[in-house]
């Protein structure tokens, strides 16, 4: 009978992720947005292939260079490609929003599971740390925090992740709250499954959606929060070929090399539009369907 239900269970969870695949792609956005980040993780897989010059190569002769056959998207103040160096700034992009998603939501996941399963004080307590979190804006909060720690990216991504956990924690627990009710869950209960099994077996795999889509929202949140540091001179430090350390350097050539600051600005917004398109496709295509 043990091995039947769990058949089941596996059954069904497969059909609800089908149909949802199935109504994803009926949302031509979500499909844009979808095609937009597989480019974005091939280029940064294969930026070394991609890229014509090593993002650090001087070419001082050719300094502040327009677009052209040679320098794809021109050259900055040393005669760096820039073409090379947004290629290469996609690796970062994605290293900043892969560590901080997994940091924040491991963090924040657990907590949500234990203050919406448990209840009582530690319910109380998480909550309102959260709260705590959620009074600050969360790029003000990330700047304190790395003004602490010190500029660099390493301290710019702890940062971003210790801020961003408080979304995974309330939406986590909610879901909880609403899945423990359930009567598989009670029968799991009955039968003297134990806390962490019922965590992990049991409620887990129902918010493992709302934690999806949360997910495809937060990556950009934290690639904008990241290059906003960047920008300040908090986040990545020169010679990194980041997308907001570049923009930033390129405020000083504004009227000269407009060149210099738009292609680092239209990469950060195809990748944050890619997985926004992907966050909502996938918002609409998760239905509330539980996996007892």
């Amino acid at each position: 009978m043990v091995g039947s239900n769990v058949g089941v269970k596996k059954v069904r969870a497969e059909s609800t992720w089908y149909l949802t695949w199935l109504r994803f792609k009926r949302n031509k956005l979500a499909l844009v947005g979808l095609g937009i980040i597989i480019v974005i993780v091939f280029i940064a897989i294969f930026a070394p292939v991609l890229a014509p010059y090593p993002p650090d190569e001087q070419h001082l002769k050719d300094r502040l260079q327009p677009p052209s056959s040679k320098y794809l998207f021109g050259t900055d103040e040393f005669g760096r490609d820039l073409f090379s160096r947004v290629l290469y700034g996609s690796r970062t992009a994605l290293l900043v929003g892969i560590v901080v998603v997994a940091i924040s939501a491991t963090i924040g996941v657990t907590l949500g599971l234990i203050s919406g399963y448990f209840g009582g004080w530690i319910d109380e307590l998480i909550m309102r740390t959260v709260d705590i979190v959620w009074a600050f804006p969360a790029l003000i909060l990330a700047l304190a925090i790395v003004v602490i720690l010190g500029p660099g990216l390493i301290n710019a991504m702890i940062a971003i992740a210790l801020v961003g956990w408080a979304s995974y924690a309330r939406v986590v627990r909610a879901e909880t709250l609403s899945v423990k009710e359930e009567l598989f869950v009670e029968a799991a209960r009955s039968i003297g499954e134990s806390d962490l099994r019922i965590l992990v077996s049991y409620i887990f795999p129902n918010v493992l959606s709302s934690i999806l889509v949360l997910i495809t929202y937060n990556i950009p949140s934290a690639i904008i929060t990241a290059s906003s540091l960047s920008f300040l001179g908090l986040g990545a430090q020169p010679p990194s070929p980041d997308w907001g350390l570049t923009i930033a350097t390129a405020r000083r050539y504004l009227t000269l090399a407009p060149w210099y600051s738009i292609f680092p600005g239209l990469a950060i917004m195809l990748t944050v539009l890619g997985f926004n398109f992907v966050g909502d496709g996938l918002r609409d295509a998760v239905q509330p369907e539980r996996v007892g």
